[in-house]
């Protein structure tokens, strides 16, 4: 199944064609119109479902930021969910998220910047990507 220009563009690391460009920046300017707490939580959700670059269940982007509060995580759906691509079952039976289109990523790190996707990275490696070392290796 072809994936179409935009896609293909996203997957080369070219920009988005015109008409696509322009509909992720009314998207992006609908995100920055959300009131200043919204859109940070909105933006830090979406950066770092990006910057994982495959699909994140829930809890793991609320473990991630340290989010103890269900209605957090419920609150970046609500404001996100139609950017959001739902799998089913990927993470020990969990609905797992990621941007519904590679053009949309590809955005989205733009507009964060190479600074804040590499903390979102650290994030992720710090949190959601750590390798657990067994104990009696670390004692030897």
């Amino acid at each position: 199944m072809a994936r179409g220009a935009a896609g293909r563009a996203a997957a080369r690391g070219a920009p988005a064609p015109r008409a696509e460009s322009g509909f992720l920046k009314q998207i992006w300017q609908q995100l920055r119109s959300l009131p200043r707490e919204q859109f940070g939580l909105v933006a830090n959700g979406l950066g770092l479902v990006c910057a994982a670059r495959e699909a994140l269940p829930l809890e793991e982007i609320e473990a991630a930021w340290g989010w103890n509060d269900v209605e957090v995580g419920e609150d970046l759906l609500r404001a996100a969910r139609a950017l959001l691509l739902e799998e089913p079952a990927s993470w020990r039976g969990a609905r797992a998220y990621r941007p519904y289109h590679e053009a949309f990523l590809a955005f989205l790190a733009e507009k964060l910047g190479p600074k804040r996707m590499a903390e979102l990275h650290r994030r992720l490696l710090e949190t959601t990507a750590r390798w657990p070392v067994a104990r009696r290796l670390c004692l030897r």
